[in-house]
């Protein structure tokens, strides 16, 4: 299977801008782009949505999700298999040390700092049992090939 892609707003309003420059068929225009041609196609439907940018939310402990992320791309970088209790764990270890007494690392946080570093949670696919992890297919920009 192939990697995942994360595209900014800007990507995809470029890729749109050039399709409709071109003369070519949208599934040949996705091949040269190397696009999923459904990706495209629903780019293009969805369109309108991509003029307002979404807020994502700031951190309250920058520091703190700064030296996190920074963990996980070590981790990353170990090629070291990580859950998403890893990462809560880590960062309640963090806020202690720094004496953040009311930060608690709810679902809704983890979701929101993945967002705030483009961090993606994938599912593998190991020995037909399947679990989830993060391992070499998180990304913190988009994959270039």
């Amino acid at each position: 299977m192939a990697p995942y892609n994360h595209y900014t707003i800007d990507e995809k309003r470029q890729i749109i801008e050039r399709f409709r420059r071109s003369n070519l068929s949208q599934a040949k225009f996705a091949r040269q782009e190397g696009v999923p041609h459904r990706t495209l196609q629903n780019w293009l439907k969805n369109e309108h949505c991509l003029s307002k940018p979404r807020r994502i939310r700031k951190a309250d402990h920058p520091l703190l999700e700064t030296e996190l992320n920074a963990w996980i791309q070590s981790e990353r970088a170990m090629s070291r298999v990580l859950r998403h209790s890893d990462i809560v764990e880590k960062a309640l270890q963090i806020a202690k040390r720094e004496g953040f007494d009311k930060f608690k690392a709810s679902p809704g946080w983890l979701n929101q700092f993945k967002k705030r570093f483009r961090l993606a949670y994938r599912e593998i696919s190991r020995d037909h049992t399947k679990r989830h992890a993060v391992t070499k297919n998180w990304y913190s920009k988009r994959s270039m090939h």
